[in-house]
């Protein structure tokens, strides 16, 4: 099984990347939703224009990776597993890779640093949580991540779902 944690900023797509692959006939690919894991004080806190802080991001860390290792138990070796999770800092990247095999988690990190188109996109969308307030403090919380596919997220949505998807079946 490959597992691959779309990560980025809030704004940079890693939901519309996860959605635009899984719905690729031949694939197989699973997705997590990393939003949907969050508990109802994090959107909470976030939709009232508070950052989460590392002490707020472990329960919902920890609650991932706990459903990356139920898909993993459940999972045929061919059928790849998405997760749209932002996994702005190192020690988050680690939390979600624990238990697995080293190389089993692959960070594919969708790379944006414009302020100002990142709060475009979040203001055009409709339904979300996430303020566009909060991206400054996302971008100061983003560690630059080691060893990672990185994808530069002004690119075609198309063009971005194609390279993930080959990258996936080299991984097969």
């Amino acid at each position: 099984m490959s597992i691959a944690v779309v990560m980025g900023v809030s704004g940079s797509g890693k939901s519309e990347l996860c959605r635009r692959v899984v719905g690729r006939v031949g694939l197989g690919a699973r997705w997590i939703e990393g939003d949907d894991l969050h508990p109802p004080e994090n959107i909470a806190k976030m939709a009232s224009g508070v950052p989460l802080d590392d002490r707020d991001r472990q329960p919902w860390l920890k609650k991932i990776n706990a459903r990356l290792h139920e898909v993993k138990g459940g999972a045929s070796s061919e059928c790849p597993v998405l997760v749209s999770c932002s996994a702005l800092k190192e020690s988050y990247r680690e939390k979600l890779r624990e238990g697995f095999e080293e190389g089993e988690v692959t960070f594919v990190w969708l790379h944006i640093s414009d302020e100002a188109e990142l709060q475009a996109r979040l203001t055009g969308r409709s339904q979300h949580f996430m303020p566009a307030s909060l991206v400054r403090s996302q971008l100061e919380a983003l560690e630059t991540p080691r060893g990672c596919v990185r994808l530069d997220a002004t690119r075609p949505k198309e063009e971005l779902a194609q390279i993930l998807i080959s990258h996936l079946s080299n991984r097969l």
